[in-house]
């Protein structure tokens, strides 16, 4: 990371040193202090543990507890505390419609992953085991095990849009949750989080962006003192850096304990971190640009000792899928090379074939710079042929229109509309992707500035 990157750092002295390392730690930690907020937001308004919260309507411009939420699926999101013992989940027939389960552990890391592509469409029940768990089950009962006692699901189901809910409403009643050793019910939630709830309107992303140093440290030692790393995503060099600077996982840790120059310099990380974060988000998406489209097909969902890209996973898509279950491509510019703005007007033109390199289903969504939905007069977030008939060219090829103004009625369904004006940039989503995507061998083509 950053401290074992530039080492002129070093060349002042202890105290200039602290610096970097303290930018290391605030990176290392962001991750998991963006989990703890989002999951005492969530439980906030939903006032529950061990069960799912299914959403019953695709997302819009209001929702923001997520960056980059799509519109091709109905979540279906659960926080499991495994504290008490497994937990069993059970997955409906869902009668061959695509629908995906992902686990993550405290870190942000996807561990198992449930759904039509790894364990397919009929009933079925696993049991979610947490850490140091022994315990007795039926042959029958497939066993997955978490990493920590913290596990988010962050559940997707394919919706055809509107017309379909009621089909994915059912799906989504019969997702349960059942304690192994108890009855099914919501346990006392004070009990299990041992720390207060969070209530405010701001998202996690920006809750964190306004933290200052205690807070932002105090949640990070906390948090993992509540759910250790492991060997797999812990580093030597990252064990030398928060002991250097006392960061111990700890119940009662208190930032003022500390030493001065060690508070000063976590003081500097916590107001630098978020530009370093972004900054490192655009060397590598620059990194691993293709047509100007970038695609991140390593070391995302599943991180390792990674921890400058999960960071910026964290910041930028929150909750990411591994490449097989769903690859992201995103777009800032056009084919000059200029950044994706309201007031021009833009075409994708796929050839026959490109878009059937999936087993599931793609979209095209549209986001503003924060990653947020953007509202228009269509209320229409995103293309696809799964959500509304599209117009297809004679040869088989498509074109996509993004722009603000209509690109004629007959054309209407493949227009993706912008804001009026000011930056946008998108994101190709491919469900379930063939080889041929994973291993970088296609790419999405450039976007046409008319």
């Amino acid at each position: 990371m950053y401290s074992w990157i530039n080492n002129d750092y070093y060349n002042f002295g202890t105290k200039h040193a602290l610096i970097p390392m303290a930018i290391d730690a605030y990176t290392y930690g962001y991750p998991l202090v963006l989990m703890d907020i989002t999951r005492r937001l969530e439980l906030a308004s939903i006032s529950q543990i061990n069960r799912f919260y299914n959403q019953r309507v695709l997302s819009t411009p209001r929702f923001t507890q997520v960056v980059r939420p799509n519109v091709d699926t109905l979540y279906s999101s659960a926080w499991l505390d495994l504290r008490q013992g497994p937990i069993l989940l059970n997955v409906p027939n869902t009668n061959n419609r695509y629908y995906v389960l992902p686990m993550l552990d405290a870190w942000s890391n996807v561990f198992a992953s449930v759904g039509a592509r790894t364990t397919g469409t009929s009933e079925q029940t696993f049991a979610i085991i947490g850490p140091d768990c022994q315990v007795t089950l039926p042959p029958t009962v497939a066993r997955i095990y978490a990493p920590t006692n913290t596990v988010w699901i962050t559940g997707r189901t394919q919706t055809n849009g509107p017309n379909d809910y009621s089909m994915v409403h059912a799906i989504q009643d019969n997702y349960t949750l059942t304690l192994l050793n108890g009855p099914h019910y919501i346990p006392d939630i004070d009990n299990l989080l041992q720390e207060p709830i969070i209530t405010s309107q701001e998202s996690p992303k920006d809750q964190i962006a306004t933290m200052d140093a205690p807070t932002f440290f105090a949640t990070m030692i906390t948090t993992m003192y509540r759910n250790p790393p492991y060997a797999s995503i812990q580093s030597r060099e990252i064990n030398i850096t928060l002991m250097m600077l006392g960061l111990i996982p700890s119940a009662d840790f208190n930032f003022y304990r500390l030493s001065p120059s060690v508070q000063r310099a976590l003081i500097y990380a916590v107001k630098n971190g978020q530009k370093v974060i972004r900054d490192a988000s655009n060397t590598i998406f620059k990194n691993n640009e293709y047509n100007v489209w970038s695609m991140l097909l390593k070391d995302i969902g599943s991180y390792g000792t990674n921890y400058v890209q999960r960071a910026v996973v964290a910041m930028t898509l929150f909750g990411a899928n591994i490449p097989q279950d769903s690859v992201y491509a995103y777009n800032f510019v056009d084919n000059s090379g200029g950044p994706l703005q309201g007031n021009n007007n833009y075409v994708i033109h796929f050839n026959y074939g490109e878009l059937q390199l999936v087993n599931a289903f793609w979209s095209l969504t549209l986001y503003n710079n924060e990653g947020f939905l953007i509202e228009n007069s269509l209320k229409r977030y995103a293309v696809s042929p799964h959500l509304e008939r599209l117009n297809y060219n004679t040869d088989g090829s498509l074109d996509i229109f993004i722009q603000n103004t209509t690109p004629g009625k007959d054309l209407e369904s493949n227009w993706l509309p912008t804001p009026d004006t000011g930056k946008f940039n998108l994101m190709l989503r491919m469900y379930w992707p063939v080889n041929s995507i994973l291993n970088g061998e296609w790419n999405p083509p450039t976007v046409l500035r008319r």
